[in-house]
C-alpha cells in the first residue's frame, strides 16, 4: 500500500534530478525534432504520478498509457507505482481510473501475468471500495477460467460499486446470473448514464432481443453519450415493428441531436421500413411486451 510519504516524494521527484533512487534504465518516449526523446525510468514514473493528479478530462490518457508500458519494460516491478496508487486508499478516484486506463492494455501481455495476483488480491473486502471496483473491472480482462468464480461472488457484493462492476464484466461473458440482473439494474434509479452507457456498449448479441425496450429507452434518452445512442440505433436497425418505425423516426425529427446520431437514425429508419415493405422481420420483430426471463435474482445493491 502507498504511503502518503512516499507518493509526495514521487510527485515532487518530477522536479528534481534523481540519483540512486531506483533503476536507471532509459527509455525512449519519441516525439517531434527538439522534443526530449529519453527518460529515466524514474522520470517516467515521476511524469505519470504527476499526471494521475489531475483530473481526469485534463489527462492525455495515450500519454499516460506509453508512459505505464515504458514501466513494463522494467519486468514485473516496474508496474508497482501504478499497482500502489491503485490499492492507495489515499489515491483520489480519478487517479484509479487513470490506473485501470493504463494497465488495460497490459492484461492480454506477458506483462499481466504479473499483475493477475496483485489485481485478485485487491477485489478483497479490506481494500477501500474505489480499488475494489476498478480492480474488479481489471480482473475481468482476463480469461474466463481464471476469473469467473471470483466474477460470481462479486456480483452479490454489498458494495454497490463492486457488484456493479462484475455485473459490467459478467453480463457480456455470458453468465446466466448476470443476464437476470439486467433489466432491474436498468431500472434501478441509482444506476448512473455512465453505467447505462457501458451497459448499452456491452450488451451481448445473444440478449439483444429479449432486451429492445431497453435499447428504445436508451436511444430515447437524450442524455446518454452519442455513442451509446448510436449502438442503440444499430441494434434497433436489425429489428421490425411500427414502434421501432416510431422510434427511429423520432430521433430523425430531433432538432438538438447528435449529427452522426442523426444520420445513423435515418439510414436504420429507412432499412427497417424497407424490410417491412417487403414483409420481411428482420432478426427480430418488436413485441410491445417482450419477452423477461423470469429468475429469481436479489436486485442490484445501492449505495
Amino acid at each position: 500500500m502507498l504511503k502518503s510519504s512516499v507518493y509526495v516524494v514521487l510527485i515532487l521527484c518530477f522536479f528534481v534530478t534523481l540519483s540512486g533512487c531506483g533503476p536507471r534504465k532509459t527509455v525512449d518516449l519519441g516525439g517531434g525534432e527538439g522534443a526530449k526523446h529519453e527518460m529515466t525510468y524514474d522520470e517516467v514514473v515521476s511524469t505519470w504520478m504527476w499526471m494521475s493528479l489531475e483530473e481526469l478530462a485534463a489527462i492525455d490518457t495515450q500519454q499516460a498509457i506509453v508512459l505505464v508500458q515504458r514501466m513494463a519494460e522494467e519486468g514485473p516491478e516496474g508496474l508497482d507505482p501504478v499497482l500502489e496508487i491503485l490499492g492507495s486508499p489515499d489515491a483520489s478516484p480519478s487517479s484509479k481510473v487513470l490506473a485501470v486506463i493504463c494497465l488495460s492494455p497490459l492484461i492480454p501481455t506477458d506483462a499481466g501475468e504479473g499483475l493477475f495476483a496483485p489485481l485478485m488480491a485487491m477485489t478483497e473486502p479490506e481494500h477501500e471500495v474505489s480499488t475494489r471496483a476498478c480492480a474488479t473491472h481489471l480482473v475481468g480482462l482476463f480469461g474466463p477460467d481464471k476469473v469467473l468464480d471470483r466474477i460470481r461472488e462479486l456480483l452479490n457484493d454489498p458494495e454497490r460499486r463492486v457488484s456493479t462492476a462484475a455485473l459490467l464484466i459478467a453480463f457480456p461473458k455470458g453468465m446466466p446470473e448476470a443476464a437476470a440482473r439486467v433489466r432491474p439494474f436498468w431500472e434501478d434509479e441509482t444506476t448512473t448514464m455512465h453505467e447505462r452507457e457501458q451497459l448499452i456498449l456491452a450488451f451481448p448479441e445473444q440478449h439483444m432481443a429479449t432486451h429492445l425496450d431497453l435499447f428504445i429507452s436508451a436511444l430515447m434518452d437524450h442524455q446518454l453519450g452519442a455513442q451509446a445512442r448510436i449502438r442503440a440505433i444499430g441494434v434497433l436497425g436489425e429489428a421490425t415493428g411500427d414502434k421501432i418505425v416510431e422510434t427511429l423516426a423520432a430521433v430523425t425529427n430531433e432538432e438538438d441531436v447528435d449529427a452522426q446520431v442523426k444520420v445513423s437514425a435515418a439510414g436504420a429508419l429507412a432499412a427497417v421500413q424497407a424490410r417491412m415493405e417487403r414483409g420481411e422481420t428482420g432478426a427480430v420483430a418488436y413485441m410491445d411486451a417482450p419477452p423477461v426471463a423470469q429468475t429469481s435474482v436479489e436486485p442490484v445493491t445501492a449505495e
